[in-house]
């Protein structure tokens, strides 16, 4: 048998430079592509991460809205069960005249004004004027406070009557809202 390099064998160079080679296939066909392939992932992986925290950031997000939504309708629900509507809209007079009676306030005038449409709720103000004792007056508007309605007091003044017994005058205007809801299409 023939030895194609001799007795000694390949030359040094030879075995150097043909392992040099296979380590440059390795590196440039194998490890390289490895690399980018694994630095594609990475990036991969941080874009689904970050998709992930927004996700989870944005349904906390909804589920705050929602609940303040259902918080809100609820509101509107007890509201709309609660506001007069035009048949109990005239009977709001004589339920402010009973509170005033049952603190010992006189009633000296009680005027309910025009209505005033505004969108989908109306407001029905009533203008009054009592005469009682400062804690008469101060249960009257109290109890008219919280009756079911929502109400707002406007221009509330309290003078002196005129003698000095003690007896004080108040004139104001009552706005009671009331729903047109139900009246819309």
């Amino acid at each position: 048998m023939k030895f194609l390099f001799g007795p000694q064998g390949p030359p040094g160079w030879l075995v150097t430079g043909g392992m040099a080679g296979i380590a440059l296939a390795y590196v440039f066909f194998a490890f390289f592509p490895a690399q980018k392939a694994m630095k594609s992932m990475r990036q991969e992986l941080r874009d689904k991460q970050a998709y992930i925290t927004t996700t989870d950031q944005l349904f906390a997000t909804a589920t705050a809205a929602n609940t303040q939504l259902e918080q809100a309708s609820t509101l509107v629900r007890k509201w709309q069960q609660e506001a007069p509507g035009a048949q109990q809209a005239d009977r709001l007079p004589s339920l402010i005249s009973d509170k005033a009676h049952q603190v010992g306030v006189r009633i000296l005038r009680l005027e309910p004004q025009l209505s005033r449409p505004n969108g989908l709720i109306v407001e029905y103000p009533i203008s009054i004027s009592a005469e009682g004792t400062f804690e008469g007056i101060f249960n009257f508007v109290h109890g008219v406070e919280v009756l079911p309605q929502t109400i707002w007091l406007r221009d509330v003044k309290v003078q002196r009557a005129g003698d000095l017994g003690g007896s004080l005058r108040c004139d104001l205007t009552l706005t009671i809202f009331g729903d047109l809801a139900e009246n819309v299409d």
